[in-house]
């Protein structure tokens, strides 16, 4: 079982922690981005929280006129809780604060060569803007994917919280 809540600064070395499991050292990030991202006025990060820390999501949502544009940075979920709904119950709050705060769309950027987070991204209505050539290291390019928020997002009944 876990929940979903918001980052506290305590759980700062618990995240860089998984990212650095998560990705390669090229891609990880370092401490101090990773605080950087967490920390920023626009920035809403969400942890799934069990016993340990099984995942966490850092979205920006740029302070702009006509902000409803929002930017997924990273989602991340320790290997022990993947495929247990982790990703999804942290997609399906992020989505639905999204939503509470009026910001409409959506984006994020995956390596072209990451074809499980593509399919996660798709099946939850992702598609397809664009590519960025050479975005990761070693050359990956990275395929940038959006999704139009709606009132659809939400789900009927429950909240955050999900059962592993």
């Amino acid at each position: 079982m876990f929940r979903i809540r918001e980052y506290a600064p305590a759980d700062l070395s618990a995240l860089y922690a998984l990212d650095q499991v998560c990705f390669v050292p090229e891609i990880a990030y370092s401490l101090e981005e990773l605080q950087y991202f967490i920390e920023q006025r626009d920035s809403l990060t969400l942890v799934a929280q069990a016993e340990q820390v099984a995942g966490f999501s850092i979205v920006e949502r740029p302070h702009t006129r006509s902000r409803y544009f929002a930017h997924l940075i990273t989602m991340d979920v320790a290997p022990a809780w993947r495929k247990q709904g982790v990703g999804s119950a942290l997609m399906r709050a992020m989505e639905i604060r999204l939503l509470e705060e009026r910001i409409s769309r959506i984006r994020l950027e995956v390596a072209v060569d990451n074809l499980p987070a593509q399919r996660f991204y798709r099946s939850f209505g992702y598609e397809e803007r664009g590519r960025v050539e050479a975005y990761y290291p070693g050359n990956v390019d990275a395929l940038v994917m959006e999704k139009e928020l709606s009132a659809a997002t939400k789900p009927a009944k429950g909240g955050a919280e999900a059962s592993a």
